[in-house]
């Protein structure tokens, strides 16, 4: 898998770490078909700072959110969220929603340029979007006890002599 393309939208230290850290996890992970252990929390971590995004996205909101797509009045507010705060999962309706038709742009404030710096970013974040919705599909479902807790904790609470009957705990 290419990761090329995420490489402009960093800068400085984030730069660094998307390169020495996301991106090998990211690999790690994409070879493997699952993710790789403690490397969902970390990727998600680094690719929520896309500094060259964020500073484009800083201030703009308002022209942002006047963006529409004929089938959703949303998609200003989406690309904002995925710029600013790096909001992958809402790259790939917004990818999607680019590939059937672009986007209406009622913003004097957003130029053509701009309108394809939006289109970048939607293009080279959706492959990583799908990649992480397929990774996080490969998790298991979580178990939960009669109390509502991992095997785990429920194990230890009743190693430490709790009666764990359920509805015995009280808060």
């Amino acid at each position: 898998m290419n990761f090329e393309g995420l490489k402009k939208w960093f800068s400085g230290k984030a730069l660094e770490r998307l390169t020495k850290e996301a991106i090998p996890m990211l690999q790690a992970s994409f070879e493997a078909g699952e993710w790789a252990p403690g490397a969902s929390r970390r990727v998600r971590a680094i690719l929520n700072k896309p500094t060259v995004a964020q500073k484009f996205a800083r201030g703009r909101e308002g022209d942002l959110r006047s963006i529409k797509h004929k089938n959703d009045d949303r998609a200003g507010f989406d690309i904002y969220m995925a710029m600013y705060y790096g909001s992958l999962e809402r790259v790939t309706e917004l990818n999607n929603l680019l590939l059937t038709g672009g986007f209406t742009i009622a913003s004097k404030f957003i130029t053509d340029k701009d309108s394809i710096f939006i289109a970048d970013f939607i293009r080279d974040f959706a492959p990583i979007a799908d990649l992480i919705a397929r990774l996080d599909d490969t998790r298991p479902a979580p178990v939960f006890t009669d109390i509502g807790v991992s095997p785990t904790i429920t194990r230890t609470l009743t190693d430490m002599g709790l009666n764990l009957v359920k509805g015995s705990i009280r808060v």
